[in-house]
């Protein structure tokens, strides 16, 4: 297994973004061991700790899911997909950041459901790949592992759902959540803040103005189609492993 550091225009002089081979969930879920498999994040996270810093809100990090599996079952995508630009609230606060510029909601419609050439969206939706955006870059290998672990947990919970997360429901997903401690650690001790936050009564933005010297200024028509190395490939096979 291995990482690719690259050069990006629309990072700037300096910058650099890291991308990684497929891999399946298991990666950033429970141990995080991979049978058959070598997980590279683990010991690179570790290394750059210290050493490379994210100055601004403009430094993103991008999960990759593979659609083939959401088409075993009639309208998973389309949860999902109503459940990431509805639930608002819940979605910024563990990205990290309020939508912006380069990833925002989108309407129920085409532009939220389809592949378009519009791929500044919070879920991007592309041929084969689901690409969320808008979490911001960290290097935490913890909160890289409960951002796969939101992405991860969405995708479960609206398999059997009736319909998509609304505002209203994310104290409910949460509690879905709290239920799988051993596949979600990460993910529930960041949702141990959001309880507090969400109950004092605010209602949509969790942050508050960002930091915006956004690397992406330095070249607004720089096309970056280079995340096809999908971060999280779902596999669905795995589903069943829920601790119910």
């Amino acid at each position: 297994m291995y990482l690719i550091t690259e050069r990006d225009g629309s990072l700037g002089t300096y910058g650099v973004e890291t991308v990684g081979p497929p891999l399946p969930v298991e990666a950033f879920v429970g141990t995080g061991k991979i049978k058959g498999h070598e997980n590279p994040w683990p010991v690179f996270m570790d290394r750059v700790a210290g050493v490379v810093s994210v100055p601004t809100d403009g430094y993103g990090m991008h999960v990759n899911i593979s659609r083939r599996p959401l088409a075993s079952r009639e309208g998973w995508e389309q949860r999902f997909l109503d459940s990431v630009n509805d639930c608002k609230r819940l979605v910024q606060f563990v990205a990290g950041r309020n939508e912006n510029n380069w990833a925002g909601f989108r309407s129920p419609g085409r532009d939220r459901y389809n592949a378009s050439v519009d791929k500044y969206r919070v879920a991007n939706v592309k041929d084969e790949v689901i690409e969320i955006r808008l979490f911001k870059a960290h290097t935490s290998h913890s909160r890289m592992r409960a951002n796969v672990q939101f992405c991860d947990a969405l995708l479960r919970y609206t398999k059997r759902a009736a319909r998509g997360l609304g505002i209203a429901d994310d104290m409910t997903f949460i509690e879905w959540v709290r239920a799988r401690p051993r596949k979600y650690g990460d993910l529930i001790a960041l949702l141990a803040d959001y309880v507090g936050w969400a109950s004092s009564g605010r209602k949509e933005k969790p942050w508050g103005e960002p930091n915006m010297d956004d690397p992406d200024d330095y070249n607004d028509d720089y096309d970056n189609d280079n995340d096809d190395y999908d971060n999280d490939d779902y596999d669905n096979d795995n589903d069943d492993n829920d601790d119910e």
